[in-house]
């Protein structure tokens, strides 16, 4: 689960279930920016979300989860 909110919390209503959405910049998001846009291709809007996760939480994220950030940790 990734830690994600609306910078607009208005724009939670632009989204419905069924959309087809994709979330752009999530890597270099996750490498240290704090913003990162989702669109929304059913309506072309474009929505900007916010990441809020510390470093290690981060570290984690770019791992892959938990456990391969365990397991990568182990073998250094």
């Amino acid at each position: 689960i990734i830690p994600l909110t609306f910078k607009d919390p208005d724009d939670y209503d632009k989204i419905a279930q069924g959309d087809d959405i994709e979330i752009l910049g999530f890597s270099d998001a996750i490498g240290g920016k704090d913003e990162l846009t989702l669109c929304n291709k059913m309506t072309g809007e474009k929505i900007t979300l916010l990441l809020t996760a510390t470093a290690r939480q981060r570290e984690i994220l770019l791992a892959g989860g938990l456990l391969n950030y365990t397991k990568d940790k182990e073998n250094n």
